[in-house]
């Protein structure tokens, strides 16, 4: 019977691994969201995993076709309970499955779903009134938007409570 398990990898090979992985015929899932960094005054938006080192691959625990994964690309071992390996119960897949947006990212706590160059509305803020432009989400608290003042573009920083309903549909 198939099940999920976790599959420990070398540092930042999570990638190598789960793509190594597929083509071996297993089916991986490897949870991933965006976040913001900040480099040389720019934002950038960048892919990171949600449990660093760690991706989940399905597979029957009593075929013994598994114990290829140890020696894959990228792997260094599996989670286990003993000498078999530890499962994953499903539910637990499938409620990280279930916080993906459309292009298969994980929503962490208030992540919102903004199309970068959308007009924003802030409620009860010196902003009001003002024409918003959503740039990126900086962290779960945050978002970074273009502020039109004096005839510049300004880059501010706006608390996600502070967005108004309109702006989150």
């Amino acid at each position: 019977m198939q099940s999920w398990y976790a599959v420990y990898t070398q540092p930042r090979k999570e990638g190598v691994a789960h793509e190594h992985l597929a083509r071996q015929g297993f089916q991986t899932y490897w949870p991933r969201y965006r976040k913001s960094t900040s480099h040389a005054r720019k934002l950038q938006e960048v892919t990171a995993s949600l449990f660093p080192r760690y991706l989940f691959a399905s597979f029957d625990a009593a075929d013994a076709g598994w114990r290829v994964i140890r020696s894959t690309r990228g792997v260094i071992g599996i989670v286990r309970q003993g000498l078999d390996p530890a499962p994953v119960p499903q539910r637990l897949v499938d409620e990280i499955r279930a916080h993906e947006d459309r292009e298969g990212y994980v929503l962490l706590g208030r992540q919102i779903e903004l199309q970068k160059g959308r007009r924003i509305e802030i409620k009860g803020s010196a902003f009001k009134g003002h024409d918003l432009i959503f740039e990126t989400q900086k962290d779960e608290n945050r978002v970074v938007a273009l502020l039109n003042l004096l005839g510049r573009e300004f880059q501010v920083d706006v608390p996600i409570a502070a967005l108004s309903p309109l702006s989150m549909a």
